[in-house]
């Protein structure tokens, strides 16, 4: 909830690995002082900007319109 507050989403499967990590002992203590290293980062894939308000399967669509993903096909070019 907290994490949802601010603008993070992560999916169920994050949360339920960082409170294993936390039973384990290998978050952060309780004064918030990582106890093995850094705190891993958020992957970009979560993190979700105001920019652009299209979902990510429609960036793709427009990214994918544009490339030439076949070695075999020549390229127009206008003549």
């Amino acid at each position: 909830m907290a994490l949802a507050a601010v603008g993070v989403h992560v999916s169920n499967a994050t949360v339920q690995r960082e409170v294993a990590r936390a039973v384990k002992g290998l978050g952060a203590a309780s004064d918030g002082r990582p106890t093995t290293g850094p705190a891993p980062t958020p992957a970009a894939s979560c993190m979700r900007t105001e920019a652009d308000p299209r979902s990510g399967r429609e960036i793709a669509e427009a990214f994918t319109a544009t490339q030439n993903t076949n070695p075999l096909f020549r390229s127009r070019s206008p003549e």
